[in-house]
């Protein structure tokens, strides 16, 4: 659908009950957790391999390997959510040449990086892809518009509602043919942007990305801490549709670091010398290979950070299952007198990860981006 799947990639599907009002027979029928209970012996039966189902997990699924094919799936059961997540990010891919591309790049260089499995605590390609369409909502002028918000004045109107949520998006892509052509940039200087951004500008302990808005939101603003659901804010990605699952959920202190820490290792590769513009038109090949270098450490255990027990518990990690919280490192004394100013403890996000050694150290942390003058800005880009 999205059109944006490797050579070595999985295959993501879902079985969809038939009938006029499909949502109200699968609300009838058996409970995901049974249905993928029920399918594993099936499919095994049918001869595929490494069958592994995973009723526990916020969006049951089964997992299975198509050995004829050598492609790995992952089977659910009426997602439909999934299904407008994938379209609206082909959405986007359309809008802009430039879009696809780089989606294909920043997977295989966090593949590479080994910072794109959520069985190890870090993100899924699907949080990267917003990562991505959000930076592109806001550059200067923008690449991309934010569709949720177009042909409709407020967000009641329009709504096509899917299991309690809006799934809207502005479709017709004719009314905004060429939308980001003002951008000049090329897709290297849009990919060292986007490293900068996440490496030193994104205020890690405040803000939200929302593709949904096309802005900034603040963590106090989000529907999971209205729920009281802010055991893991330590990076927030709302999903687009299901404006209750937090996306990063998942990131865990020691794994911020390592993500951030790669962050800013490709931003220190991508901005050489500090000439953006000459480095990101004209990169030296050794930097661009190093870019791409796959890790070939342990798995990152020098970050502090350990392998779940088994995939069962780390995919319902990944879906916000209620788990057991890990350990919590203990807090250094700067990150106590930052808890307890004004005699309240808050959340600190970390500053000095051990990956910020590889930052050059001249280095200096740019202001967070603000959240008005990115309105201003997109508003009169639409205009």
């Amino acid at each position: 659908m999205t059109r944006l799947c490797e050579d070595k990639g999985d295959l993501d599907l879902t079985v969809l009950w038939e009938g006029e009002d499909a949502e109200s027979v699968a609300a009838a029928a058996l409970p995901a957790s049974d249905v993928v209970e029920k399918l594993a012996p099936v499919l095994e039966k049918a001869g595929f391999a490494e069958v592994l189902p995973l009723p526990k997990a916020r969006v049951p699924i089964v997992k299975f390997l198509s050995a004829k094919h050598g492609l790995r799936c992952d089977l659910g059961v009426n997602n439909l959510l999934a299904i407008h997540n994938s379209q609206l990010i082909a959405a986007y891919c359309e809008l802009d040449p430039r879009v696809r591309p780089l989606l294909f790049l920043i997977k295989h260089w966090a593949k590479q990086r080994r910072i794109n499995d959520p069985y190890r605590g870090t993100l899924s390609s699907y949080a990267y892809s917003l990562l991505l369409i959000h930076y592109l909502q806001n550059t200067s002028p923008p690449v991309l518009p934010c569709l949720q918000a177009l042909g409709r004045t407020s967000p009641h109107e329009k709504q096509e509602v899917v299991k309690g949520f809006d799934t809207y998006f502005f479709k017709d892509f004719n009314a905004i043919a060429g939308f980001g052509s003002r951008n000049t940039a090329t897709i290297a200087e849009l990919l060292a942007g986007f490293f900068r951004l996440y490496a030193d500008m994104f205020d890690y302990k405040s803000n939200v990305v929302s593709v949904r808005t096309g802005f900034y939101l603040d963590k106090r603003q989000c529907k999971w801490a209205a729920s009281g659901k802010t055991d893991r804010t330590w990076l927030c990605i709302e999903d687009p549709f299901e404006v209750t699952h937090n996306l990063g959920r998942i990131v865990d202190r020691d794994a911020l670091y390592e993500i951030r820490g790669e962050f800013m290792r490709a931003s220190a590769l991508m901005h050489e010398n500090t000439n953006v513009g000459r480095v990101a038109r004209r990169s030296a090949p050794d930097n661009l290979i190093e870019l791409f270098e796959p890790f070939t450490g342990e798995w990152r255990e020098d970050r502090g950070k350990k392998p779940p027990p088994n995939k069962e518990d780390a995919e319902a990690k990944e879906n916000g299952a209620d788990k057991q919280q890990q350990q919590q490192q203990p807090a250094t004394s700067d990150d106590k007198q930052q808890q307890h100013q004004n005699g309240k403890k808050t959340t600190v996000t970390p500053t000095k990860p051990a990956a910020l050694l590889m930052r050059p150290p001249q280095v200096i942390l740019p202001s967070p981006p603000q959240h008005k003058q990115q309105q201003q800005q997109q508003q009169a880009a639409a205009k």
